[in-house]
């Protein structure tokens, strides 16, 4: 496999009609289309391949090894409390998975069921972790998930769950991530991007489509919609990674995978192509170093940001992550920038998402603060603005602030994490 810290590409900067931004046409190339499998999805066939450098917080197993190694890792990563996550090759295991509060687990089939965990998925440190842990499972299936504190920040997507899922709040209890469903009858919807292995043991991030008004789990019935990236387009980001080189790949139409562990930010990660995906591979935070904001996004059309904390830290930066411009911009509504699975510690000194641009989709978003006096979690200027799943916890100002005209917002009630589920 290429390096995804491959050479310059030379690619010039392109601005479609309208002076919207675009990918340049090589990277816009490399998007390739995948169409829905039938409702019998076929299991993935791997030939093995070299493993792409994910750093030494990422971990990749198969089916094959022995389970003991997997639990050995998991536990590892418990006791030194730093991010760190695990990937499941398409197979059978035959195990329970114990995680820890910043340590996730994903499957790497194309759909949940190709990665099957005979046990329970179980976060150990049932309730007396921090309220703002991060366990994320994604893309697999499993008998059992338990062990999640209520108001913890748990998106679990992807999951194919063939028993129960219970938790210190009681059985039943949902994690705070959605499922991988859209409203029945609702607005535009859009899936969160995901990494996985295709049948030649490639590499890929997949990108699932806008839905309309659809209703239902975006993963049953065969592989989803939508198109899929190879890894050689991203760059790989570990902690310690300059801003600079971030944006020079950005600037030559590659994506960014970012790795787990804190990145520290001298400046900020500036988002301009049209297409651009930004996904967090688990527990990954981008705390800025001085007071400049740790990213920005441009009006630019299907931008993807996934997957990510964003924490004010001591710099306090007068806004965490801003999409779009201020004074507002022309946007498609037919290809949405989107938000998943997006998480902001706010501080005092400025929001932690600012959204000036229309028509993004917000799915997932969730703010608390990072201590006394914190600014709003979520401030929406941009029109036809869509949530789904907003959660402000324990802000003491208005946690979502919105002044969008024609917009419509679906939000879910939540708890904070000093209240019980409802």
């Amino acid at each position: 496999m290429a390096s995804s810290r491959a050479a310059d590409t030379g690619v010039a900067e392109h601005r479609a009609a309208g002076g919207l931004l675009t990918r340049p046409p090589l990277a816009a190339a490399l998007a390739t289309a995948v169409p829905a499998a039938s409702a019998a999805h076929s299991p993935v066939r791997q030939q093995p391949r070299a493993e792409p450098d994910f750093g030494p917080n990422v971990r990749v197993f198969g089916p094959g090894g022995p389970a003991v190694d997997i639990a050995a890792a998991l536990a590892a990563a418990e006791r030194s409390g730093n991010p760190y996550t695990v990937l499941l090759r398409p197979g059978g295991y035959d195990t329970d998975l114990r995680v820890g509060s910043c340590t996730s687990v994903y499957g790497l089939g194309p759909h949940p069921d190709d990665v099957t965990v005979t046990g329970a998925v179980r976060w150990a440190g049932e309730d007396s972790a921090p309220d703002d842990s991060w366990w994320p499972a994604e893309n697999l299936t499993c008998a059992e998930v338990g062990g999640v504190r209520p108001g913890a920040a748990v998106p679990a997507r992807r999951v194919h769950l063939r028993g129960t899922h219970s938790s210190p709040a009681g059985p039943g209890h949902r994690p705070d991530g959605p499922p991988a469903a859209a409203p029945a009858g609702g607005p535009p919807s859009r899936e969160k991007p995901f990494l996985y292995l295709d049948e030649a043991g490639g590499y890929r991030v997949f990108l699932p489509a806008l839905r309309h008004a659809g209703a239902g789990p975006t993963g049953g019935g065969g592989r989803p919609h939508g198109s899929s990236v190879p890894l050689d387009r991203f760059f790989v980001a570990r902690p310690g990674d300059s801003v600079r080189a971030l944006n020079k790949a950005l600037s030559q139409g590659r994506h960014l995978l970012l790795t787990p562990g804190v990145h520290r930010l001298a400046g900020t990660i500036r988002v301009k192509w049209a297409g651009t995906v930004v996904l967090g591979l688990g527990h990954t935070v981008l705390t800025p170093l001085q007071g400049a904001a740790p990213m920005t996004v441009a009006d630019a059309r299907g931008v993807r940001i996934a997957g990510l904390l964003f924490d004010a830290g001591s710099a306090e930066p007068p806004v965490l992550l801003e999409v779009g411009a201020r004074r507002g911009g022309r946007t498609d509504p037919r290809e949405p920038a989107s938000l998943h699975d997006v998480f902001f510690r706010v501080g005092a000194a400025g929001p932690g998402l600012v959204v000036n641009s229309d028509n993004v989709l917000l799915d997932h978003v969730r703010a608390w603060p990072a201590g006394p006096g914190a600014a709003p979690g979520v401030v929406v200027h941009g029109d036809h603005v869509r949530a789904t799943g907003p959660f402000a916890a324990d802000l003491p100002r208005d946690g979502v602030l919105a002044d969008s005209r024609p917009g419509r917002t679906v939000v879910r009630s939540e708890p904070s994490p000093s209240q019980g589920a409802v």
